[in-house]
C-alpha cells in the first residue's frame, strides 16, 4: 500500500497556490465547454475583469489599490461569517473582534 501511495502521489500536479478570486470565480461557475452556469455568473466575472483592468490601469501613486478579492466581495457582496470563494475553511474575524482590536488601537498609551 505504501508503495502504491508513493506512486499515486508522484502522479499527482500540484501547480501551486490558489488562482486569483476572479479565475477562481470562472473555475467553479463556467462549465467544461466554456459556457456558463448563468448569465448571471458570467456578468458577475465580467465585472469584476472590467474593474480589475480599471484599477490595473491607474498609476502606481494612487491611493486606491484592491486584490482581486476584495474586488468580488464588492461585486457580489459580503456575508457574516463566511469568506466568499474559500468554502468552508477560514473564517474573517468576528465584529467583536475586529471593534476590540480598533477599541485598543483608539486608546491612548
Amino acid at each position: 500500500m505504501n508503495e502504491r501511495n508513493k506512486v499515486n502521489r508522484s502522479k499527482q500536479r500540484n501547480e501551486g497556490g490558489e488562482p486569483p478570486a476572479h479565475e477562481l470565480w470562472r473555475l467553479t461557475h463556467q462549465k467544461k465547454d466554456g459556457s456558463w452556469g448563468s448569465e448571471q455568473s458570467r456578468q458577475v466575472y465580467e465585472t469584476i475583469k472590467d474593474k480589475l483592468e480599471e484599477l490595473a490601469s491607474q498609476p502606481c501613486d494612487s491611493a486606491v489599490t484592491s486584490t482581486p478579492e476584495e474586488v468580488l466581495s464588492l461585486v457580489v457582496g459580503q456575508r457574516s461569517g463566511y469568506v466568499r470563494g474559500r468554502g468552508c475553511g477560514p473564517k474573517p474575524p468576528s465584529k467583536s473582534a475586529v471593534t476590540t482590536a480598533t477599541i485598543a488601537g483608539l486608546k491612548p498609551k
